[in-house]
């Protein structure tokens, strides 16, 4: 139903989720005149969930050329968000692996792509990680990764997405999305309240597979259960050294001030929710790490928490129009790379409803296909 201004009717667009994603395609449709927006989210407070507890780590380098389109596009968004302030630190990103064979893909995703890179030799990756006792890794650095300010991001993104007249309605809980003959006619809230809607977006996060089986179109939808630890080291990481990311035996790692951010890269499947952490988990990362470097696989942990990550099956988003019921549209399954490509994936998403389909490679209708 579309909203009326006088004799004027107004094309009135939902978006469930306040995370990066959801803001995200709140500023994009509202840029682009789309009609009235309208974003709900179920929190009191917007990324309060994946948004808001990840690493931080803005990574341009990617085997999947979808992903590394979608990093290198956020970037320039990230410039016309805050063109004064960068909100990418630029400390460099370094992939590390045993076997050069490992990097190969992905460097060839760069080079294809245009994303200045290095491919590091073992003697190279010493030096630039001059404050680790490493040795034996080949690399591949990309100066343009660095640490996202994700406050500043989505303070930013809400203050742009309200100055173009995006509603935006904290602690607002919905049921689910109403459909009638195959068309989407609203969202109900948990009070029972319809709020009419020509389109509604589904950016909620882990909870985006509940909301497509409220209206009868499901998609493989996985949320799964990640843990983050800070560390305290004997020896703090020099303020040169990038984010590190180890592709041999999943580990990441940066500099937090004097500490060190890290994560197991640990998946456990999981409900929708804030999921309890467990210390147990953490387990693996002494291995994991003392593999790179023995004083930093034996630093102590003196905090942890957990959040969740979505993945649809191919691990890539699921972005566009649903074919199977007039006015669904999904931004969702953003697992890991939700905040290198978030900003992005907005973008795609507010073409998307005007006309312009994604990549089919990202498109819903490839999971409608899937044996």
């Amino acid at each position: 139903m579309r909203a009326s201004y006088g004799d004027e009717l107004v094309r009135r667009i939902i978006i469930l989720g306040g995370g990066i994603a959801g803001l995200s395609a709140a500023w994009q449709l509202a840029r682009s005149n789309s009609g009235e927006i309208v974003l709900i989210e179920r929190e009191s407070l917007l990324c309060t969930h994946a948004s808001g507890r990840n690493a931080a780590i803005f990574r341009p380098l990617e085997a999947e050329a979808s992903l590394a389109m979608l990093a290198r596009r956020s970037l320039a968004l990230f410039g016309e968000l805050s063109p004064e302030r960068p909100l990418v630190e630029p400390r460099g990103l370094l992939l590390l692996a045993r076997a050069p064979e490992t990097l190969a893909p992905i460097a060839q995703t760069a080079g294809a792509q245009g994303t200045p890179h290095e491919i590091e030799t073992p003697e190279r990756v010493t030096m630039r990680l001059s404050g680790l006792n490493v040795s034996g890794w080949h690399g591949l650095y990309a100066a343009s990764g660095g640490v996202i300010d994700i406050h500043a991001l989505s303070e930013i993104l809400g203050r742009a997405s309200r100055a173009l007249g995006v509603g935006i309605r904290c602690g607002g809980r919905a049921r689910g999305v109403k459909t009638n003959d195959a068309r989407v006619v609203g969202i109900e809230m948990a009070d029972g309240e319809l709020v009419a809607a020509d389109d509604v977006v589904v950016a909620a996060g882990a909870w985006s597979g509940e909301v497509g089986e409220s209206a009868g179109f499901a998609l493989p939808l996985t949320p799964v259960r990640r843990h983050l630890a800070l560390l305290e080291c004997q020896r703090a990481l020099p303020a040169s050294a990038p984010a590190v990311w180890s592709l041999d035996d999943e580990v990441y790692f940066r500099r937090e001030g004097q500490r060190v951010l890290t994560s197991p890269c640990d998946e456990t499947l999981w409900r929708a929710g804030a999921p309890q952490a467990e210390v147990q988990c953490l387990e693996p990362l002494a291995r994991k790490l003392g593999g790179i470097d023995a004083a930093l696989g034996r630093a102590e942990v003196v905090r942890y928490w957990a959040c969740l990550r979505t993945y649809a099956p191919d691990r890539r988003p699921v972005i566009g129009s649903d074919p199977r019921v007039e006015g669904l549209h999904w931004l969702a399954g953003l697992g890991g790379f939700g905040m290198t490509s978030g900003v992005a994936a907005g973008e795609l998403l507010a073409q998307s409803l005007s006309g312009r389909p994604p990549p089919s490679e990202l498109a819903v209708q490839r999971l409608l296909t899937r044996p």
